[in-house]
C-alpha cells in the first residue's frame, strides 16, 4: 500500500478540541454542506487529531484520500476532499475496522473515526451519508448503530404447527386454459406480531438491543406487551456490534437473513466474510449466541429517529427533510422554509444548520438520525 504524505504546508491543521475560530454551526451553501469548525466552503484539505489510547507507533495507512499515522496519543488524520468525494459508498467503516487489526484504532473507535472523516470537510449534500452507509443491495447488509430502531414483523402460527411451517400457501388453478397461482394465508396462520427495539449505546462502543414493546394482531384483537413473544435476540452481551446480513439463494427475492453480532468492528468484518463463504456456520458452535438465522417470513427493518415538532419520528436513513415533512404532516414543505429551524448531531452535541430561508435547498438535506426540526 502506498504510504501517505502527511504534513503538507498548504493543509489546515485543526484538532477538534482547539478549533475555536471557525463557525460552530453547519452551513448550507448549495451544493455543499459546510461542517462546524470549517471556516470556508473552499477548504479542500484538512488535518485533524483523533484521540485513541490503542494506536501503535507503526500505524501509517492511507486510502481514498484519507491518510493516518500515529501521533501524540492518537491518530493524525489527513483528508483530501476531491478524493473523498468520489470514493466508494460505505467504505469508511470497513476500512476503520481494518485499521483496528493494524493497531491504528481500538475496539469501539471505528464509528467515531468514520464520522470524523465524513464530517471533516465541505461535501455535496448526501455524500457524507453515502460514505458511512453502503447501498444495501450492493453491500448485502445493513449495519446497526446506536440510536437505530428495529421493527420486526413475525407471523403468529397455530400451536402445534410444524417447525418451518409457512404462513402463506400457493393454490394452483386454471383460467382460460392458463395455469394460475394464487397466494393465500395458510391454515396455520393466526395473525402477526410487530415488535420494536432500540439500540442503546454502551461505553465500550457499539450498542445493546432493548425492547420497546410489541403488538400481536389476532383477527380483530390487538394485544400489547412489553416484549416480543419471539426470543430472536438472546445474544452474547459482549457482542455489541451488529449487522443484518442478506444472503441471496435463487433470486433477489429468495434470500436468507442473518443477524450477526460481534465483539469488535474488526470481528464483524471477518465474520461477515466467513458467513458469505459458508452460511451454515451461523448455526455452528463458533457463532453460538452471536448469529441468528431469521425465519424466511420474518421482516426486519432498520430506522433512524428524528424529532419533528417535538415528536420522535422513525424514518429510513437518507430520507430528505422535505420528504419527511411531506410524509408526516399536512404542511407544504416549501412554504415552511422561511420558518424552519434545523439542527444535526455533531460529536454528541446538537448543532444548528444555517441556510438561506428564501431557498428550498434545505429540503434536500438527507437525514441520518438525531436531527431536530421545528417551525
Amino acid at each position: 500500500m502506498e504510504r501517505p504524505l502527511l504534513g503538507l504546508a498548504a493543509v489546515l491543521y485543526c484538532s477538534l478540541s482547539i478549533c475555536g475560530c471557525a463557525p460552530k454551526t453547519y452551513r448550507l451553501a448549495p451544493p455543499l454542506l459546510i461542517p462546524p469548525q470549517v471556516a470556508h466552503a473552499s477548504l479542500t484539505r484538512r488535518v485533524l487529531h483523533f484521540d485513541s489510547k490503542s494506536v501503535q507507533a507503526s500505524c501509517w495507512e492511507s486510502l481514498h484520500g484519507v491518510a493516518v499515522r500515529a501521533r501524540r496519543g492518537g491518530l493524525q488524520v489527513q483528508v483530501d476532499r476531491d478524493l473523498l468525494a468520489v470514493s466508494p459508498a460505505g467504505w469508511l467503516l470497513p476500512w476503520a475496522a481494518q485499521l483496528q487489526t493494524k493497531g491504528c484504532l481500538g475496539v469501539g473507535e471505528a464509528n467515531g473515526f468514520a464520522e470524523l472523516v465524513a464530517g471533516s470537510l465541505p461535501l455535496p449534500l448526501g455524500v457524507a451519508d453515502r460514505l458511512l452507509h453502503p447501498d444495501t443491495g450492493a453491500a448485502g447488509y445493513i449495519d446497526l448503530r446506536p440510536g437505530n430502531w428495529m421493527r420486526v414483523l413475525s407471523p403468529i402460527l397455530r400451536a402445534g404447527a410444524a417447525p418451518g411451517s409457512s404462513a402463506i400457501e400457493a393454490v394452483e388453478g386454471t383460467q382460460d386454459g392458463q395455469l394460475s397461482v394464487t397466494a393465500r394465508s395458510s391454515a396455520n396462520l393466526l395473525g402477526y406480531e410487530i415488535a420494536w427495539y432500540t439500540l442503546t449505546p454502551v461505553p465500550q462502543g457499539g450498542a445493546k438491543i432493548e425492547p420497546l414493546g410489541a403488538e400481536s394482531h389476532l383477527g380483530d384483537t390487538v394485544e400489547k406487551s412489553a416484549t416480543s413473544r419471539f426470543p430472536y435476540f438472546h445474544l452474547d452481551p459482549a457482542a455489541v456490534f451488529q449487522r443484518v446480513l442478506f444472503l441471496t439463494r435463487a433470486s433477489a427475492s429468495d434470500r436468507d437473513s442473518l443477524f450477526l453480532a460481534a465483539r469488535s468492528e474488526a470481528q464483524l468484518e471477518t465474520d461477515t466474510a466467513a458467513l458469505r463463504e459458508t452460511p451454515a456456520l451461523c448455526q455452528s458452535e463458533k457463532f453460538r449466541s452471536r448469529c441468528i438465522v431469521l425465519p424466511q417470513q420474518v421482516a426486519l427493518l432498520v430506522f433512524v429517529t428524528v424529532s419533528l415538532q417535538g415528536q420522535e419520528i422513525t424514518t429510513r436513513s437518507g430520507t430528505t427533510l422535505g420528504a419527511l415533512i411531506g410524509q408526516n404532516t399536512k404542511e407544504n414543505p416549501e412554504l415552511l422554509v422561511p420558518r424552519l429551524q434545523v439542527s444535526k448531531r455533531f460529536w454528541e452535541k446538537q448543532i444548528p444548520v444555517q441556510f438561506d430561508p428564501h431557498s428550498a435547498a434545505i429540503l434536500g438535506l438527507p437525514l441520518g438520525g438525531g436531527e431536530k426540526i421545528f417551525w
